[in-house]
């Protein structure tokens, strides 16, 4: 029996929620925090019974969640079950070679909460993808869908500038000035919004398409050399543009109008992490946020994946 493991990253979108979706170019970044498998492959011969591939889930804190056999997925229990089984059938009728005569323990360990929004399904993608050689967008559209910056993420060394050219995702990794990133914070607001229902309210809405342009011009010169003040005004500008859309209040506006400094929604808005961007003391920061009942809470260096 052998053991192969792989490696993902979790994800945050920095700017360009939502517009991402219509072509708009979207400032992401890779977590510390991430996915593992761990794939056991045993030959099968005519002294090994065959059985059916298993897949145990094991979270943050190091418990089992998930221990199942994968067979037919009508047959199982959970979503959870039941879409993994469904990906999983989708790898073998693309790559039916890995399944003759090899019979598979696949083990996933997440670094994360599952409700932090970090990308506990964008990880899980890109490592089968991984696993299977197979083009990860592929494997996204054929199971959860989105933009797949998140899938671009899993795998970038530093933070991406990342759009849809034709609905194909094109991005490059960029480099941000700590000018403005040594004052960046990453808050979880203790609630889990659920991505479908937002992505669901965002295409329900008309003439999205008019701010493609503007969203873009901000990302692309949030990933330039721009000092703290540039930084600060133009997450501002996205977050009132994006308000003004949406018809929804900003964070700033709804939770944090009295903050020495801006909040910057991240991803789909009300819910996971926000950033908070503030150049004063940094105690000053938690604090604030510890005043309000937030206690899950980063600097930029902690939470943000960048290969040496």
């Amino acid at each position: 029996m052998s053991l192969q493991s792989y490696y993902a990253h979790g994800k945050l979108m920095l700017s360009g929620e939502y517009a991402v979706l219509d072509g708009a170019k979207a400032l992401a970044l890779p977590t510390k925090f991430g996915q593992k498998l761990q794939v056991k492959v045993q030959g099968l011969d005519g002294h090994t019974q065959r059985s059916n591939n298993t897949w145990q889930g094991i979270n943050s804190k190091g418990q089992v969640w998930l221990d199942t056999s994968l067979g037919e997925a009508s047959n199982l229990n959970s979503p959870e079950e039941r879409r993994i089984s469904e990906i999983i059938s989708f790898i073998k009728a693309k790559r039916p070679e890995l399944f003759q005569d090899l019979q598979y323990q696949f083990t996933t360990s997440l670094e994360f909460p599952n409700n932090w929004g970090l990308g506990s399904s964008s990880t899980l993608i890109s490592l089968l993808a991984q696993w299977a050689d197979l083009d990860p967008y592929e494997l996204l559209k054929q199971s959860f869908g989105g933009s797949g910056y998140d899938i671009a993420c899993a795998t970038a060394n530093q933070p991406i500038l990342f759009h849809l050219e034709e609905e194909r995702a094109s991005w490059q990794e960029v480099s941000l000035s700590a000018s403005w990133t040594d004052c960046a914070y990453f808050v979880f607001l203790e609630q889990k919004k659920n991505s479908r229902d937002a992505i669901k309210h965002y295409r329900a809405l008309q003439d999205t398409k008019s701010i493609v342009a503007e969203i873009s011009s901000i990302s692309t010169a949030l990933s330039e050399n721009i000092d703290f003040k540039e930084a600060r005004y133009l997450f501002e500008k996205h977050e009132e543009i994006m308000s003004k859309v949406l018809r929804l209040a900003s964070i700033n506006e709804d939770k944090f109008s009295d903050f020495a400094g801006v909040c910057k929604s991240l991803g789909a808005w009300g819910g996971d992490f926000i950033m908070a961007l503030s150049n004063t003391n940094p105690l000053y920061v938690k604090e604030y946020f510890a005043k309000k009942g937030l206690h899950t809470f980063f600097s930029y260096k902690e939470m943000i994946w960048k290969k040496n």
